[in-house]
């Protein structure tokens, strides 16, 4: 929850600042999420991703945009191949084009610009199994000292 409550402030002050519109849902379903992975943690990213992203191309089609992506194909700590599926499927569901395209770079230019701005960045994707994940490894490291 503080994960996601940091990420929405620093994109309402971006937001503010460089004067743009952003549309988004204010909207955080733990309990729902956990619902949908109990017993299938191993597939929580694509529970995850088909969520989100649905509620996007949703969003897409009703404003008749023609393609549909994701940033996370930035990142190269997300499954580009899932990714790439789960875009793949909703887009024929909703009938839009997917945009997979990956931006040469883009994860440095994004880390880059981020810390020119002094925008807040998360260590780890956001769910809670990928929080103990990151900070299990960092508790170990410090125990092992």
């Amino acid at each position: 929850f503080l994960e996601y409550r940091r990420r929405l402030e620093a994109v309402r002050g971006l937001a503010k600042k460089e004067e743009v519109r952003v549309i988004y849902k204010d909207e955080y379903d733990i309990k729902k999420f956990l619902r949908q992975v109990v017993y299938r943690e191993s597939q929580r990213c694509l529970f995850c991703y088909y969520e989100r992203l649905e509620k996007t191309a949703i969003f897409a089609r009703r404003g008749e945009f023609d393609y549909f992506s994701s940033t996370l194909f930035l990142s190269p700590h997300q499954d580009q191949e899932l990714l790439k599926a789960v875009i793949e499927t909703i887009s024929k569901k909703y009938r839009l084009k997917p945009y997979l395209e990956r931006i040469e770079g883009g994860w440095q230019k994004s880390i880059e610009l981020s810390k020119k701005m002094k925008l807040y960045r998360q260590e780890y994707c956001g769910c809670i199994y990928s929080e103990e994940e990151r900070y299990r490894k960092k508790y170990q490291e410090k125990r092992n000292r």
